[in-house]
């Protein structure tokens, strides 16, 4: 079984050293106190594919690309269009889930298309947010291309990860999936651990099932479901392509090139449940929902039904206690990234 060496580090410890990373960009103080919370965040949660291992991508963007402020291009009604910038994802995506939810207060819903955007990490810790916030939302994202139409060879659409997020008292039930089997940042951890590849996440440029993380960050991410996730990400891409601008995947460059724009777009649709039914209703229709969730038969081997994000939710609380889990092989390419910064590199 492949098991990478971690060493846990407080919060605050990451904080601090991504706060100094980024303190060598032009971004102001408040832009990378944001950006660092969502990566950290996102650490929390146990995605550590789009945590703090992302940063050096980030530096190297505002480095060498150069951004505006964040506007809104349109408003109209309950939507609206966000022009990025070419600032990262996380920080057009908070703006425009704040702009979402406005929205929703006055309309019912709010919808917020962002272009001119970079990766934006976990698309699931912004409908997270909205639902602890107690909205229910949908977010997604364009991304590079690494699916092929359904019986092509060539990588046409992302795998456009979604995520819908609901309130519910004990935590948010979030939904944070992609259109392939596994993530492209995954694939690169299991070439940096030297690890092969589980059977059925990727294939070769020839359209080969391959165990070789290299034959698959040069081949194609599998689709969930085959044509039905292949289809999804390719509506997503469509949609998102096409309101928020006109860009599409194919013209979306990859995370390795630091130095050119992304052109991703984004989505935040929110709703606010208020609108609809009253607080104590809806609390009392999802706690009986909850309640026959768990009441279903299990099998033997399972102790209990967990409800989407509730592992992630179980993940924080641990975390915040106990620690962020980092391997040995990101400390060795952060601490060399900090070491060419002038950056104390963190110490373990």
């Amino acid at each position: 079984m492949n098991q990478a060496t971690l060493i846990r580090f407080p919060y605050e410890t990451l904080e601090a050293f991504g706060l100094k990373l980024l303190a060598t960009t032009p971004i102001s103080q408040e832009e990378a106190a944001t950006l660092i919370k969502v990566l950290l965040d996102t650490n929390l949660r146990g995605l550590d594919t789009h945590g703090i291992n992302m940063l050096p991508f980030y530096v190297k963007r505002y480095k060498n690309i150069d951004h505006r402020p964040i506007t809104v291009a349109e408003d109209k009604g309950a939507g609206c269009i966000i022009d990025g910038g070419n600032h990262t994802g996380q920080m057009t995506s908070m703006f425009a889930l704040k702009k979402a939810m406005e929205k929703a207060d006055k309309f019912g819903i709010g919808l917020a298309l962002v272009k001119e955007s970079c990766h934006n990490g976990a698309v699931g810790y912004y409908a997270s947010l909205a639902a602890e916030a107690g909205y229910i939302a949908l977010s997604t994202t364009t991304v590079m291309p690494l699916l092929a139409p359904w019986g092509g060879l060539e990588p046409f659409v992302g795998n456009n990860p979604y995520a819908i997020g609901y309130p519910y008292k004990e935590m948010p039930i979030v939904l944070d999936v992609s259109n392939s089997v596994t993530a492209r940042q995954k694939i690169f951890s299991y070439a940096r651990e030297g690890w092969q590849l589980p059977d059925g996440w990727a294939m070769d440029k020839e359209g080969n099932p391959t165990n070789d993380p290299q034959e698959a960050i040069n081949g194609l991410l599998m689709p969930v479901g085959g044509h039905k996730g292949a289809g999804l990400a390719l509506m997503i891409d469509l949609i998102l392509g096409t309101l928020a601008g006109g860009t599409y995947a194919r013209s979306i460059c990859a995370n390795t090139v630091p130095d050119k724009a992304q052109h991703i777009a984004h989505m935040i649709f929110v709703m606010n449940p208020d609108f609809y039914m009253s607080r104590e209703a809806l609390d009392a229709h999802t706690e009986q929902y909850v309640k026959d969730f768990r009441n279903v038969r299990k099998k033997a081997d399972v102790e209990q039904l967990l409800l989407p994000g509730e592992l992630e939710w179980q993940r924080i609380q641990d975390r915040k206690a106990n620690g962020i889990p980092v391997s040995t092989a990101i400390l060795k390419e952060l601490n060399a990234f900090a070491e060419s910064l002038g950056v104390e590199p963190l110490e373990y």
